[in-house]
């Protein structure tokens, strides 16, 4: 079976489906791909083809200024249609993956001016990198409309490669979807923080964006992508995190993001959460996220278990309510 037929068949299976967000991804790739896809029989689709082969000799016959341009126009739109489809393709992978999961929203379908706009740069992706890129910009919306502003199309359509990897080194830095740590000040290149800055994604690094977190009776979690900093302390103590704030395009442009999480990062944010007395205990490890979102303590697969010590001061002759003894007594 091909990946289009694969495509056509998933689509034809979400149309009937109950779920909106079943219904959103079976009408936004539709849109996309076009209204016949999943649903054109045998002599629909050669009809189709019949029509396009007279059009071609239409134009190849008529030569001329109106005859180049004419061929022109097909070849481009032939162009834009597999771009289009090959965005479908992988938005439909990418949702077949994370199928059952992240369904936000009610509406059975998505904004049409939305998928205008996407359609329209999607339909100029040539390359992998930007095919993909543009799946996972669908997909994010898909699973909860409204999560991809249309400012936020407007940056993705202009995005250049130095910014891609400037978010691309930022995002590894992400806790929590959002929250950007000022430990990342320290450790990201000026350079890249600089562009980040230039292009409006996070704010001045002398800006004092405080993340508060109030600790609970038992773990609060900064989650690093499937890799967890559990921290306790004292029940009801107040934490402060300082951190660089980051825009509303930034923060909608991560979710489209794919990179795969190495442990510095999360144990370097670990570290510095030792510095702070009221953190008690820390824990770094991989987690599965469970059903209700929440994620499962890591057990045997702890990268780090650090408990803070107790310190217990030492005795020294004279303190008070020590008796004094002389060596050797």
């Amino acid at each position: 079976m091909t990946a289009r037929t694969g495509l056509t068949q998933w689509i034809g299976a979400l149309a009937s489906a109950a779920t909106a967000k079943q219904a959103r991804a079976a009408g936004a790739l539709r849109h996309l791909v076009g209204p016949a896809l999943g649903t054109e029989d045998l002599e629909e689709r050669e009809e189709r083809a019949a029509a396009r082969h007279q059009l071609e000799q239409a134009l190849a016959a008529s030569g001329g200024l109106a005859g180049r341009a004419g061929a022109r126009w097909l070849d481009d739109e032939i162009g834009h249609q597999n771009n289009r489809e090959s965005v479908a393709e992988l938005t439909a992978e990418i949702l077949v993956e994370d199928d059952g999961n992240g369904d936000s929203g009610e509406e059975p379908t998505l904004d049409p001016d939305w998928l205008n706009l996407f359609a329209s740069h999607a339909e100029k992706a040539s390359g992998d990198s930007l095919r993909e890129m543009w799946a996972r910009v669908l997909a994010g919306e898909i699973r909860k409309p409204g999560a991809i502003s249309l400012r936020t199309l407007q940056f993705a359509s202009t995005l250049d490669l130095p910014t891609a990897k400037a978010m691309q080194a930022m995002a590894s830095w992400v806790y929590n979807g959002t929250n950007l740590p000022y430990l990342a000040g320290k450790k990201l290149p000026f350079e890249t923080l600089q562009l980040l800055h230039d292009e409006g994604l996070i704010g001045s690094l002398d800006s004092n964006i405080t993340n508060s977190v109030t600790l609970p009776e038992g773990w609060a979690a900064a989650m690093f992508g499937d890799i967890g900093v559990f921290f306790k302390g004292s029940p009801g103590q107040v934490l402060s995190l300082p951190g660089i704030s980051v825009s509303r395009v930034a923060k909608e442009f991560l979710g489209t993001i794919s990179l795969t999480r190495d442990q510095a990062v999360p144990l370097a944010f670990a570290e510095d959460l030792q510095n702070d007395s009221l953190i008690q205990a820390i824990r770094v490890g991989p987690c599965q996220r469970k059903p209700d979102g929440t994620f499962d303590m890591p057990g045997a697969t702890l990268i780090k278990d650090w408990t803070r010590p107790i310190f217990v001061p030492p005795v020294t002759p004279g303190m008070p309510g020590m008796p004094y003894r002389p060596p050797g007594t």
